[in-house]
């Protein structure tokens, strides 16, 4: 084997191809056509539901009762979140369920659950206290801060105290921030 991999290849019309795979000699016969294209046409509905089952089984393509379906094999419940925002507690959950708590591994669940945000902060404070700030275009909802809330506690280490942050575009702060704003200018940011 050169280490190619093989992929799979969809195949929208099985009786043309199954016509043009025919001898030269039953070519121009009308009924045995017709009989490869009526046995074909199952095979075609086999392909494309196996087809639409690889497509839309994964976490990325699933939406609605699929979704909610991946949400009940991790352990996450959808709270109220759209798609978009389910499918990153999904993943986030899945981070979860695997966490050895290190900084690292919370830092990968911290910036799974809070996109879009121009960036993320993540400042450890002795002893056995952390500090997750995310720098967000737009406020969260209420169903984002209670799955934000619940994933975070989840992946929390034992005696480790977290304090979730979230600062809106033109947060508040001090000159040692560059990208803060000051009095009058800033908008507070939000404990979770």
């Amino acid at each position: 084997m050169d280490g190619a991999s093989t992929q799979l290849v969809y195949i929208p019309d099985q009786g043309a191809v199954a016509v043009s795979q025919t001898q030269f000699q039953f070519r121009d016969k009308t009924n045995y056509i017709a009989v490869i294209q009526a046995l074909c046409s199952g095979v075609q509905t086999v392909e494309d539901n196996l087809f639409a089952l690889l497509v839309d089984g994964t976490i990325d393509n699933a939406a609605g009762d699929a979704l909610d379906q991946w949400g009940t094999l991790v352990g996450q419940p959808r709270g109220g979140l759209v798609d978009y925002d389910y499918r990153n507690f999904i993943k986030a959950k899945l981070l979860v369920n695997r966490c050895n708590g290190t900084t690292d591994a919370l830092i990968t669940i911290w910036a799974t659950i809070t996109p879009p945000s121009r960036y993320i902060v993540v400042t450890p404070f002795y002893p056995k206290t952390m500090l997750f700030e995310a720098v967000r275009s737009h406020d969260l909802t209420d169903a984002e801060i209670s799955a934000i809330d619940r994933t975070m506690q989840g992946a929390r280490p034992a005696g480790v105290a977290f304090t979730l942050v979230q600062a809106p575009v033109g947060y508040f702060g001090f000159d040692d921030d560059p990208d803060s704003f000051g009095f009058d200018d800033g908008f507070f940011s939000e404990t979770i």
